[in-house]
């Protein structure tokens, strides 16, 4: 991967090919909640990989029903030889009126496992802090489980920093403004 420099989170992320993966490989497309129905495979798949290891019970969570905005919702497809839905990425807007920032949060990232550690994740990821660049967010936050160290490894790679953890998980964000 490469080095992040020195720059601004901003100027960082306006570049078109962010994290060194050709733009050939992986194309990233936004889609509206309600086509989530065209790529129920993909969510599935998802939903069948979190009851593959039993869930820890956390009393903290930034994601579940938190939020009264709907997800915004960007799939990562394969481009050659054909175009198969391989992950997403699931984001929420948030603001609040006690603080005049707002945040971009990272919810759901997915991939599928024959497609995981060869740039699908970075162009999700990509997509995201272009996203919250656009909406004006001050930063991305995000949640990790603890024993989840190639996420880990991807976000600090790009740049996210760890915050304080709550049980059971690693609290990341990084600044955009």
């Amino acid at each position: 991967m490469k080095e992040i420099s020195n720059q601004p989170a901003k100027d960082r992320f306006s570049r078109l090919d962010l994290f060194g993966v050709p733009a050939c490989t992986y194309r990233v497309e936004r889609i509206d909640h309600d086509q989530k129905h065209l790529y129920a495979d993909l969510f599935n798949q998802y939903r069948l990989s979190r009851y593959e290891k039993p869930e820890k019970t956390v009393g903290h969570r930034m994601g579940g029903g938190w939020f009264d905005s709907e997800p915004v919702l960007f799939i990562v497809l394969t481009s050659k030889p054909a175009s198969i839905p391989v992950g997403f990425i699931q984001l929420y807007l948030l603001s609040s009126s006690s603080d005049t920032a707002k945040a971009t949060i990272v919810n759901d990232l997915y991939v599928l496992p024959d497609y995981r550690n060869n740039g699908a994740a970075l162009k999700l990821t990509e997509a995201a802090v272009k996203f919250a660049i656009q909406n004006n967010s001050a930063f991305i936050r995000l949640e990790i489980l603890q024993e989840n160290f190639s996420a880990k490894k991807l976000f600090e790679s790009v740049g996210f920093k760890c915050q304080t953890p709550v049980p059971g998980f690693n609290v990341y964000s990084i600044q955009l403004a």
